[in-house]
């Protein structure tokens, strides 16, 4: 009788190592090896809700599909596993959604970069992205309030808008999008 094959360490390690680290909880994969720690910060941490949020109101409002954020996984390959800061799944793709995570490919991925980003993590992510053609990507800069979308193309990412916050930002993607970036980089002293 013919046994079935162990499952190597290192497999074991990227899918249930990923969800159960056994020393750090912010362990990330990056084309199968751990990367290091990244802990947003509060200013990052709340860019990203802010624009989840207001993505949320978009998608919903119009039955789109859904909005998700870190932490979720997106496992686009057996060795690589991600995990964007915010991402849309259109409807019609949402079988890629599992419990625990996303299995493919997002509609569109949105990086929040700060001081506390690490710049050859985004990089790396970003040649990620570009290899798996992600249709729509945009780049949240928190510490200078800007914007940049990009959609794919057979030559890579194109930029086709970057904004700063006066703008309103819309999206290839999705059509009527209409976000005033004035709300997301609201500071603190601007709520008083």
């Amino acid at each position: 009788m013919a046994h079935p094959a162990p499952r190597s360490n290192a497999l074991r390690f990227h899918f249930e190592g990923f969800f159960m680290p056994p020393e750090d909880p912010h362990v990330r994969i990056l084309n199968g090896n751990p990367g290091p720690p990244s802990i947003p910060g509060i200013k990052h941490r709340s860019v990203a809700l802010k624009v989840a949020a207001a993505l949320l109101r978009h998608v919903e409002t119009r039955k789109l599909g859904r909005v998700l954020q870190a932490p979720c996984t997106v496992v686009l390959s057996e060795k690589i596993v991600i995990q964007p800061d915010i991402l849309f799944i259109k409807k019609e793709r949402r079988s890629l959604i599992g419990e625990m995570n996303l299995r493919g490919a997002p509609d569109l991925v949105i990086e929040i970069l700060s001081r506390a980003t690490q710049e050859h993590a985004f990089k790396a992510k970003k040649r990620i992205y570009a290899h798996f053609e992600i249709p729509e990507f945009w780049v949240v800069d928190s510490d200078a309030s800007t914007v940049e979308t990009m959609v794919w193309s057979e030559m890579g990412y194109v930029s086709v808008g970057q904004y700063c916050k006066s703008d309103r930002l819309s999206s290839p993607l999705l059509r009527g999008l209409n976000l005033p970036l004035s709300k997301i980089f609201a500071t603190e002293d601007e709520f008083d």
